[in-house]
């Protein structure tokens, strides 16, 4: 039983690796070949044995097992490659338009860890973190309400 949860892992591995292209999807399509030839042998051993050897509650396990295999594979190969570029370290929320603005993400409220520092700083200090948000910053002025 533990082939088949390392079968598994190997096949979602390999498509999460070379996902987006031929590789990922081969792979995925080799996984399922890789299912129904372990069906197929299961059968010829039911015909070679002469009715020996043939275990029902194998087959039917194979067979959400190869579908399990497949789906998930597909579903990895098919994920995008690369993140956006302004994109959260923690939670990958797009924080482009947003990084002169705030430091911190308004999803995750994880500081932003950028390369380059923005440009009000001096490219030889440090870059702290702010705790401006977006709530922070003033859209307009009311006038308060006279008592």
């Amino acid at each position: 039983m533990f082939f088949f949860v390392v079968y598994a892992v190997v096949i979602w591995c390999i498509a999460c690796r070379y996902r987006r292209s031929w590789r990922g999807f081969g792979v995925v399509g080799a996984g399922l070949i890789g299912c129904a030839v372990l069906a197929w042998l299961h059968w010829r051993l039911y015909i070679w044995s002469e009715g020996r050897f043939y275990l029902r509650v194998l087959q039917v396990m194979l067979y959400p097992y190869a579908l399990l295999v497949t789906t998930v594979g597909l579903f990895l190969a098919s994920l995008p490659r690369h993140r956006p570029a302004y994109a959260c370290h923690t939670c990958l929320y797009d924080m482009e338009g947003l990084l002169p603005i705030i430091s911190e993400c308004p999803e995750c409220g994880a500081h932003w860890k950028s390369g380059a520092p923005p440009p009000a700083a001096a490219p030889d200090q440090p870059v702290e973190a702010s705790n401006t948000s977006l709530a922070a910053i003033p859209i307009c002025q009311i006038p308060p309400i006279p008592a």
